[in-house]
């Protein structure tokens, strides 16, 4: 069987430095104390406005052993920064039409942010989307909708035929569609105690790699707490830290066999895989919104993929960053 957890254990040393200190240090004063009950605000009503710089980076190595053989490797990296004006329109109960509209739009290129250079064909913007905060649901249908029509018009130009071979929309799209939802939901509604943790299940959704990589949700176990409050410019912000964790990872034969592609190989009819996902957070959240001005988040996960003649092993690494401009 397959040893990872002195390998994770390191890991969440890693992470641990790395996410506390990558947050940007306020002047604050804290308020509050042990024990004291925080309710917060089940998402912002209509007239809320924020700006806001979203960044994350994601990378994936996957490396291929097989007897006899030289070890192959395959990795990818995507990358993605907006700035974006949040401002909701309306508010229906638990539901807020959310219309936000992109400053700048930045991809990943030789390890470095450059302005998108699809900016130039004037995608749609600005966008909207409903959220409703009572079950954590995002509805960017409108946001597709926008897409779809304004691939179908760049189509009857002379730069679909460069531009359509060098820019897959729906990666961007599913890119940016994870990178917007970012602030909105998950700490809205919630009733926390200062100096507490609590525990729950949540559904961990990887960062999209690419329309040829599949990254199903993984169900992770969930540690978070409430460690302080601070005022900030008049401002109740939660400062809430926390944990992911799962050894349930493994990969289904569809699944498989994608990865299997990159090498130019058939995926084996029997396997086994393991593996275990690693995450930390710190969020700073506005108490009367619910919603979330910064924060920063790291994960690895790692797979393990035993087969009769050899080993596929997947590592994936990302860091997703917000913060109030």
């Amino acid at each position: 069987m397959i040893r990872m957890r002195t390998a994770v254990s390191l890991l969440w040393v890693l992470l641990a430095s790395a996410a506390l200190s990558a947050c940007a240090t306020l002047p604050i004063k804290k308020v509050g104390r042990e024990g004291s009950v925080k309710e917060i605000a089940a998402g912002p009503g209509a007239g809320f406005t924020i700006r806001q710089e979203l960044t994350s980076v994601t990378e994936a190595v996957w490396k291929l052993e097989v007897k006899d053989e030289a070890a192959l490797e395959r990795s990818r990296k995507t990358g993605l920064k907006v700035v974006a004006l949040y401002e909701v329109m309306e508010r229906t109960g638990d539901v807020a039409r959310v219309q936000v509209t992109l400053e700048k739009v930045e991809i990943l290129k030789d390890e470095k942010f450059i302005r998108a250079p699809f900016l130039q064909f004037n995608p749609p913007n600005p966008l909207q989307f409903s959220v409703d905060f009572a079950t954590e649901k995002v509805d960017f249908s409108s946001l597709e909708s926008a897409y779809d029509d304004w691939v179908r018009g760049m189509q009857e130009t002379a730069v679909w035929d460069v531009m359509g071979s060098s820019f897959n929309v729906s990666s961007y799209v599913a890119q940016l569609e994870n990178l917007l939802s970012s602030p909105l939901t998950e700490f809205a509604g919630r009733t926390m105690v200062l100096g507490e943790e609590e525990r729950e299940s949540r559904t961990f959704y990887l960062p999209f790699l690419g329309p040829t990589i599949s990254v199903e949700p993984v169900t992770v176990e969930q540690t978070r707490g409430l460690h302080g409050v601070m005022d900030l410019g008049g401002r109740e912000i939660a400062m809430i830290d926390g944990e992911q964790f799962s050894d349930k990872l493994s990969l289904g034969a569809e699944v498989l066999s994608g990865r299997m592609e990159l090498f130019g190989r058939i995926a084996p009819e029997y396997y086994e895989s393991r593996g275990e996902l690693a995450g930390k957070f710190r969020a700073r959240v506005h108490i009367d919104s619910g919603w979330t001005v910064e924060t920063t988040r790291r994960f690895r996960s790692v797979i393990i993929v035993n087969f009769e003649n050899g080993t596929l092993r997947e590592d994936i690494s990302g860091k997703k960053s917000v913060y109030e401009m």
